[in-house]
Order: C-alpha cells, then structure tokens, then sequence
C-alpha cells in the first residue's frame, strides 16, 4: 500500500506536484537537529535560527492539522491537540 497518499496533505510541504523527497526534507531537517542536540553529553544546541525555523515548521504543521481536522468529530479533534502540544 502506498502510505505516501494517505499522508501527503499533513505532511508534505511545498507543491503538491514536488517529489516526495522535497515534500518531506523538513522532516530530513529536523531528525538531523533531534539527533545533533538528542545526546546532552555532545554540549549541542540549535541555533536561534533553527529554533525559528522549528517553530515555523511547528505552526505550519498546526494550520494543517487544524484544516484538515474540521471533518473530524470532537474526539478527534482534542486527541490531535494533545498529540501536538507534547
């Protein structure tokens, strides 16, 4: 089963006729941050901008939960805003 249709609208940044690998570098982006600051022994932090940019992707991926969401029935909707917030 290609999962890629199922996930596209939520995750895939960008247009929707890029490849997925464009779709989805943010993601490439941020495991690459997880796994920089992920070991407090190596003293790595992000940077004010990556901060920013995390953020950016945080609020943006927000929007698109909440548009996609409008269909969902109220359950749903508080189990996306937990899973978000954490």
């Amino acid at each position: 089963m290609n999962n890629w249709s199922l996930f596209q609208k939520l995750i895939g940044f960008g247009k929707g006729n890029d490849s997925k690998d464009n779709q989805i570098k943010w993601l490439q982006e941020i495991n690459e941050w997880r796994k920089q600051v992920a070991h407090a022994s190596s003293g790595v932090i992000l940077s004010l901008d990556s901060l920013a940019q995390l953020e950016g992707y945080f609020d943006r991926l927000k929007q698109k939960v909440s548009s996609l969401g409008d269909g969902l029935d109220d359950h749903d909707d508080e189990t996306s805003d937990v899973e978000m917030s954490e």
